[in-house]
């Protein structure tokens, strides 16, 4: 099946149009990947007939490039979710119910038009309103997908083998070495706690009085 990765814009986060159509390819969602013989940082996508409406959003990529880049791996630290997270959904993204609790932001994007835009890091600090205080994902097996394309950068997997980012060049490109399992579960352990922490002191912070 052939493999897309979804363009560059100036900015992810104000990319919505390809976002958009992004999020309608989910379901052939491979991973985020570094390719450093094409210096893309993108997430990449199994499309079984790309429509030509939506040939302006993916650039083609093929096996062999995507066995020697580093795909991202989560180890589900929740740093990137805890605060400042930038989250969003669009609407079909999410239930009825859970957009009930949300309001919704009209977008005007190019070669889309109006969708509606619901932002997700409502919660204390920019906390996404769908990680809870157990440091769990909500939406877990269904993220949206700008929590796809904002993927962690930190921990990455090449030919088998372990990687973390010590590095970004000044043009945008990641740097990485070698890292063992036990050392990556050390940082994603360390980094959880401080997450956490985080939460639960703004949890603390915005009780009730009265509250125990």
């Amino acid at each position: 099946m052939p493999l897309y990765a979804l363009r560059p814009g100036r900015g992810w986060r104000s990319n919505y149009a390809a976002l958009y159509v992004a999020s309608l390819y989910k379901e052939g969602f491979r991973g985020v990947y570094y390719v450093p013989s094409l210096r893309l940082y993108a997430p990449v996508f199994e499309v079984e007939e790309l429509p030509p409406a939506h040939e302006w959003a993916f650039m083609e990529v093929r096996v062999s490039q995507l066995n020697r880049a580093y795909r991202m791996v989560c180890m589900e630290c929740g740093a990137c979710c805890a605060r400042n997270s930038g989250a969003f959904a669009f609407a079909h993204e999410l239930t009825a119910e859970e957009r009930a609790s949300l309001e919704p932001e009209v977008v005007r994007a190019p070669r889309v038009g109006d969708i509606l835009l619901y932002w997700l890091d409502r919660g204390p600090a920019g906390r996404c309103v769908f990680f809870d205080e157990r440091g769990k994902c909500v939406l877990k097996d269904r993220k949206p997908v700008a929590c796809l394309v904002y993927y962690c950068s930190l921990f990455a997997e090449r030919s088998g083998k372990l990687y973390v980012k010590v590095a970004v060049r000044r043009d945008g490109t990641p740097v990485y070495r070698a890292a063992s399992r036990t050392e990556a579960r050390r940082i994603a352990r360390r980094l959880r706690a401080r997450a956490l922490a985080f939460v639960r002191r703004w949890g603390e912070q915005n009780k009730a009085p009265g509250e125990g």
